[in-house]
């Protein structure tokens, strides 16, 4: 799929996060307003450290390139916990395309920058100030990130300035998550209740929001009111801290806004304009209730600070209920998910991706397969995509395109371009492109439009996706090792029930097809016959001739035995000169006309091979069911050997 209008490229760490979902939206609004396509790309973080596979998502980052898009945003904050500034920027300058980084500057890249010094210190003013606090704890993050300890100097600093020494704040160190600062505050309060000391704090300072809510959980659950007995605010403004109770004073980086502006700094850049090294805007403080303030009881006039109060957070009527149908779709990729058919196989998925997909109003989605799954074990930097791959299924309700179960493979090089022409047709909707991968494999690619900003459900969506391409190959590869396996058995089994002289069965293999065909025989109440065979003169032909020219008589006489009855009846060799027939359904007369024509057979075989000795075989035959045997298999072969015995006797007295 080559580009036919400006692509920007939005690179984001993951798309299930508040951060993700707004710089996207404010992107999204820019390229609509431009008519540019934009291209989504969650690549995890670089040189994670996670041990959950979580690197395999940058794999998707190979597809910034020339060929694919024309700029690319790229948040630098969400990248720099383990890696410095002199990487990321060696990292970014190796795509050699236009490029404008958010939250950090990086070296000789155009950077947007939140000065989130002017909205931080107001919040913080805010509690010193208005609410008189002069215990403050805060909770903070292990770990290299520059945004941390940002933020951590704005805290110290802005205390400093007001008399307040660092060495007076209780801080704790989590890891950014709800769960983490959660567990951490709750410890500690309950061991300053056990211990009967004062906990040494009036408000919590959150590094972010998640943590502001972990800080919160754990106060109510210790007993404590918010704000009447501490007070917190957070920092990112993400949508849940309007509905919390109370609802949640916090720092807005206006990340939509910067998402439009750094859009619009890339595409003045593409387009040839001279754009600054760096711009700013600036970070607010929203006061709401966490903090003590109530709508009529705020004073603070710094120009940084947005009162907002009411937490009711009235929506519009189509807002709600696009709501509704959010979280019918959310249900229903967790549903998907949980149901996932663990026998599913490459073709069976094939035939059903397409309407899974639509079912989630996707209007158009390909997904792109390797030849072979990319084993990539250990945390890499840079993913080399394989030089040929497949569009394994694809729609697009644009276009009518859609490929089924007899559609013709479209095989391409996804190093010339992301997809092949004509797959997805580009509209207002951006693309995002999610590498499938389970475990350490790579499985592919998938380039999905979305038509509303529901990342949440699309993440799911996708990871549920890469488990049924999972199961899918698992499910191939077993079918082929069953196959082989199969193969080999049957090829033993073959040997091991096949005469190795004549190519029929051998006495292990006759006895047990028989026996099958006799009970089937019984349960059908079928007649029949068992036969008994002994050549005649084999001892003297190897006597006089030589054992190389018995064998030679045994091959003739079982493929004169075959001739006449391997088409339609069991034949097998049990002996050295003895083979036996099951035959079911023959009579008498049909054994005698059989019996003729191996004579025959024989005389002729004699003619031909110069009558050095005469081929020919004895034949003993008893009906079944018999009167005393019915249908036992070993005693109508006992029987038959019985009557062969009694030929064999009037053979010798017509030679006196």
């Amino acid at each position: 799929m080559m580009k036919k209008r400006v692509r920007i490229c939005c690179v984001v760490d993951y798309l299930i996060s508040d951060y993700s979902e707004s710089l996207v939206r404010g992107a999204a609004e820019f390229c609509r307003e431009k008519n540019l396509e934009l291209l989504i790309l969650p690549i995890g973080t670089l040189r994670s450290g996670s041990g959950h596979f979580t690197y395999q998502m940058l794999s998707v980052a190979s597809h910034i390139n020339s060929k694919n898009v024309d700029g690319v945003l790229f948040p630098t904050g969400t990248q720099m916990f383990n890696v410095d500034n002199d990487f990321l920027s060696s990292y970014l300058k190796s795509y050699n395309i236009k490029t404008v980084c958010l939250s950090y500057p990086v070296k000789d890249i155009p950077s947007l920058m939140v000065d989130c010094k002017t909205g931080f210190k107001s919040a913080i003013e805010h509690l010193i100030v208005d609410h008189g606090y002069r215990k403050l704890a805060l909770m903070t993050v292990c770990g290299k990130s520059q945004e941390v300890r940002d933020r951590e100097n704005i805290f110290y600093e802005t205390l400093a300035e007001h008399g307040i020494e660092k060495e007076s704040v209780i801080s704790f160190h989590g890891d950014f998550t709800n769960y983490s600062a959660h567990d951490l505050l709750y410890t500690y309060l309950k061991d300053c209740q056990v211990n009967m000391k004062h906990h040494g704090f009036d408000a919590i300072v959150a590094l972010n929001d998640d943590s502001a809510f972990g800080c919160m959980k754990a106060l109510k659950e210790a007993g404590f009111r918010i704000p009447e007995d501490v007070a917190v605010i957070g920092f990112d403004d993400i949508p849940r801290g309007v509905f919390e109770k109370p609802s949640l004073t916090t720092v807005s980086q206006q990340v939509g806004k910067q998402g439009y502006i750094a859009a619009s700094l890339l595409y003045d850049s593409i387009m040839g304009k001279e754009i600054p090294m760096i711009s700013e805007i600036p970070s607010v403080c929203k006061i709401r209730h966490s903090c003590g303030c109530r709508k009529d009881k705020c004073s603070f006039s710094s120009p940084y600070i947005e009162k907002s109060f009411d937490s009711t957070y009235r929506l519009k009527d189509e807002h709600v209920s696009q709501w509704f149908v959010s979280k019918d779709r959310l249900i229903n990729a967790v549903r998907l998910y949980t149901t996932g058919n663990e026998e599913i196989t490459l073709s069976e998925l094939k035939l059903i991706l397409n309407d899974k997909l639509r079912f989630f109003d996707i209007p158009g989605a390909a997904i792109v397969l390797y030849e072979n799954p990319i084993d990539k074990p250990v945390c890499f930097d840079y993913f080399h995509l394989p030089k040929q791959a497949y569009i394994f299924s694809a729609y697009d309700n644009a276009t009518g395109f859609e490929t089924n179960s007899e559609t013709a493979e479209v095989v391409f090089n996804p190093n010339e371009g992301l997809l092949p022409n004509d797959i997805l047709k580009t509209g207002e909707e951006p693309l995002v492109v999610y590498e499938l991968y389970h475990g350490s494999l790579h499985y592919g690619y998938a380039v999905i439009k979305i038509p509303v900003m529901e990342l949440y459900t699309f993440d799911i969506l996708i990871q549920t996706l890469a488990t049924f391409f999972s199961y899918a190959y698992n499910n191939n590869l077993a079918m082929q090792e069953k196959n082989l396996f199969d193969q080999k058995y049957n090829k033993l089994m073959d040997i091991a029930i096949t005469d190795e002289l004549t190519g029929i069965r051998n006495r292990r293999g006759f006895m047990n097809l028989a026996e099958s065909v006799m009970n089937v025989a019984h349960s059908m109440n079928q007649k029949g016959m068992m036969i008994f065979c002994d050549m005649d003169g084999l001892k003297k032909i190897n006597d006089n001739f030589g054992h190389e020219e018995g064998d030679k008589a045994i091959i003739a006489e079982s493929n004169i035995l075959k001739k006449v009855f391997g088409e339609k009846y069991v034949l097998g060799r049990i002996g050295g000169d003895e083979f036996a027939v099951l035959a079911t359904e023959m009579t008498e007369k049909e054994f005698l006309k059989c019996k003729k024509t191996v004579d025959t057979l024989c005389a002729n075989w004699t003619k031909k091979n110069g009558n050095l000795y005469k081929l020919s075989i004895s034949m003993g035959f008893q009906e079944f069911p018999s009167h005393d045997g019915g249908y036992g298999f070993r005693i109508l072969l006992s029987e038959a050997d019985a009557k062969l015995y009694i030929e064999k006797q009037e053979k010798k007295k017509k030679r006196k």
